[in-house]
């Protein structure tokens, strides 16, 4: 009997992606590289999203490397040269910065840029080359609401970017809070692995933990002047109590958050990421706007 590749997040035929054995290795690496986000390893979440941008490159029919190199270089290459439409800025640094990583290892100081080139360059690459070689979408197949994730995470980088290039060796801190919401969605999937699909999770608390979240709730009450409740943002959180969210009022009775805490799956987000809040739960305080606002004579 045939093996067939196995995958957590991804929701593929199996039987379709084992005919193409790099394109499965490629699909496993892309989850590998999710994982190791969710661990907040973000320079090993690059190198992983490196090595399955090659291999979607590799499982190409057509596909002959060059005689000098045959590593990511000349995938990418390849690839440029079959669909020139998929040029894009600071690919080649991507590239180096994987080397780097690969060759030199990594320390913490390196998690902001790994950061910028995961969210702005490799996971955006990695899904035009998956569909204009594979016709594989990334949002019609990763389950759980993770694509949208990494979707809300790099609008949220764009907006937080300013005059630092991802080729800068400056790292900035909000960086790294752009992946904050993403890298937990992936992490409270840990909590039940015997699920492939990750549904059911088991939020269930001993009591003295209900307490203690109890007392947390009362108290983010008790100093928060101006909050509001809303549904939580991550799709597999079991939005029991729901997120409590501090806000800020701007001009016109314009509503900011800058504190976002979930009593169901811990999603904890402080005013440092407060751009990524408003790239969450913007949408929902938008529309509840008048209500909020009336709720405190506003």
């Amino acid at each position: 009997m045939k093996r067939l590749p196995h995958f957590e997040i991804v929701g593929v035929d199996p039987e379709r992606i084992a005919r193409t054995p790099p394109l499965a290795s490629a699909l496993q690496s892309f989850e590998t590289s999710l994982f190791l986000v969710g661990l907040r390893r973000y320079p090993a979440a690059l190198t992983a999203c490196a090595g399955a941008v090659e291999s979607t490159i590799r499982a190409v029919g057509n596909y002959k490397p060059s005689i000098d190199n045959d590593g990511l270089a000349s995938a990418i290459k390849f690839a440029l040269e079959r669909k020139p439409t998929l040029k894009m800025p600071y690919l080649d640094d991507f590239r180096k910065t994987r080397n780097n990583f690969i060759h030199q290892g990594y320390s913490p100081e390196d998690d902001g840029k790994a950061v910028e080139l995961l969210l702005s360059v490799g996971y955006p690459f990695l899904n035009k080359c998956l569909w204009e070689f594979h016709e594989v979408s990334l949002r019609d197949t990763v389950i759980n609401g993770i694509w949208d994730q990494v979707e809300i995470a790099k609008a949220a980088l764009g907006e937080m970017r300013t005059s630092v290039a991802p080729s800068s060796d400056v790292v900035d801190g909000h960086q790294i809070s752009a992946i904050g919401a993403l890298s937990h969605a992936i992490a409270i999937g840990f909590h039940n692995p015997a699920n492939d699909q990750w549904t059911d999770v088991d939020y269930r608390l001993p009591d003295h933990e209900f307490t203690a979240l109890q007392i947390l709730k009362d108290k983010l009450v008790s100093i928060w002047n101006f909050h509001t409740q809303i549904k939580c943002p991550i799709a597999t959180c079991a939005d029991g109590w729901g997120c409590l969210v501090e806000l800020d009022e701007g001009e016109r009775n314009r509503l900011i958050p800058i504190n976002l805490f979930c009593f169901d799956c811990r999603l904890c987000l402080r005013p440092e990421a407060k751009i990524l809040i408003k790239h969450l739960v913007g949408a929902s305080l938008k529309k509840n706007r008048r209500q909020i606002l009336s709720e405190y004579g506003l």
